[in-house]
């Protein structure tokens, strides 16, 4: 199994104060990115958009985690230079969290396939894929050094019920270890919450 950590960037306290409260419906790691690698995840989980002021930010849904490019910049040079240096093959997938209209006009698909380029170009080490919207799952970008892999989603808001999806960490902590002596000795990517 090659491990893949769900809305990577999650672990992070939302910016938003107001928000803090609500956080663990949209947590899905309590690991930093540090421990995630440390924990075998070598497929990450990056869900990005602009905000009102055209600054990009990293998401889930309503809750903004991180801020400005020169954070992803940050978090991806640290990614490429454990594939370079680590002997880690990583990947990263890309998606375009635009999640409503408003939030699509604000963070446009020629600005999103614009970042996708720079990070392809960017960082060598990484292999990128994904490219969709979350809105509708709309192709917005073409990773044309990898294309698309195949993966398996294995965590609560694909394999729970509607009103459950507000608790990814009681998922994890009933099915990852199942999930983990199930997938153990095959080659799936999978994507799960709390690695």
């Amino acid at each position: 199994m090659v491990k893949a950590s769900h809305n990577t960037f999650s672990y992070a306290n939302p910016l938003q104060w107001w928000l803090r409260p609500f956080a663990f419906v949209a947590r899905c790691q309590c690991k930093t990115l540090t421990e995630q690698v440390e924990a075998g995840v070598r497929v990450f989980d990056l869900r990005i958009r602009q905000d009102k002021n055209g600054e990009w930010i990293i998401a889930h849904n309503a809750f903004v985690y991180m801020k400005g490019l020169d954070t992803i910049e940050r978090k991806l040079g640290w990614l490429d230079g454990k594939a370079r240096g680590g002997g880690y093959v990583i990947r990263v997938r890309v998606l375009h969290e635009v999640r409503n209209q408003r939030q699509a006009r604000q963070s446009s698909s020629v600005a999103f396939n614009s970042l996708c380029d720079w990070m392809q170009h960017k960082y060598h080490h990484i292999l990128f894929f994904g490219g969709q919207r979350t809105m509708d799952w709309r192709q917005d970008y073409v990773f044309p050094t990898v294309g698309d892999i195949d993966y398996i989603e294995r965590h609560a808001s694909v394999r729970w019920p509607k009103w459950l999806h507000w608790w990814p960490w009681l998922y994890a902590r009933l099915h990852n270890e199942e999930i983990e002596r199930e997938y153990q000795d095959k080659p799936d990517v999978v994507f799960i919450d709390f690695v």
